[in-house]
């Protein structure tokens, strides 16, 4: 189950998912895979060419850098290929795929340390986190998907991701501790920040660019 919080900014994140989500189920048959398998060059462009948008959609999520975006990308179409006689054919390909780019993303960002260069290591594990610090009776919210991709690209570096992970990648605070090398009350903290810090930049949307940038910090 993901979890979004609630109040407006649950339906604007429900909005956001939706919008990333939505798309028709890749077209890959078993015959492609046996063929990418025994690395037949045509085979593994075609697959290419079918996965291409979905993963590259996945990245765009994570980084703002278009440099970024298709270093990761290809990195890990690499591990695709590298790992097809590992799939179980059971799972929805996409899923598998996901995952494998989920997982080529966070290895990409502690090889080369970004995040732990812009992170206290706040660990918060016994305080509460209110889930809407901010009062919303009087905000008209009229933010569409893209407006939240460009808002999660504002937020610090540990922020952002956790707030992927979790919100978006449905994973759980121990299993993205594990993943990134930090405590589940770090991850906690992260997410609270992220939640905060969101739901001020939706408020000030209207303004300059300036403000929200510095309302990300």
């Amino acid at each position: 189950m993901l979890n979004f919080g609630a109040g407006p900014l649950r339906a604007l994140l429900l909005q956001f998912k939706r919008k990333i989500c939505n798309h028709l189920p890749m077209q890959v048959s078993q015959e492609l895979l046996k063929r990418c398998i025994k690395e037949d060059m045509r085979a593994q462009s075609e697959l290419y060419r079918l996965c291409y948008s979905f993963m590259l959609r996945i990245c765009y999520r994570y980084y703002s850098s278009k440099d970024d975006v298709l270093t990761v990308h290809n990195e890990s179409f690499l591990k695709v290929i590298t790992n097809l006689k590992k799939y179980d054919n059971v799972t929805p390909i996409e899923v598998w795929i996901r995952k494998i780019t989920v997982n080529t993303i966070i290895d990409s960002f502690r090889r080369t340390k970004k995040l732990k260069e812009t992170i206290e290591y706040a660990d918060m594990s016994g305080t509460d986190h209110p889930e809407d610090g901010f009062e919303w009776a009087d905000i008209e919210l009229k933010l569409e998907a893209d407006d939240i991709y460009k808002l999660i690209h504002l937020l610090p570096p540990m922020c952002s991701k956790v707030f992927n992970l979790y919100v978006i990648d449905g994973y759980t605070h121990k299993e993205i501790g594990d993943m990134m090398g930090i405590s589940e009350g770090t991850s906690k903290s992260q997410l609270f920040e992220a939640r905060k810090k969101l739901q001020a930049m939706i408020k000030n949307y209207h303004t300059p660019k300036l403000t929200r940038n510095e309302l990300a910090k």
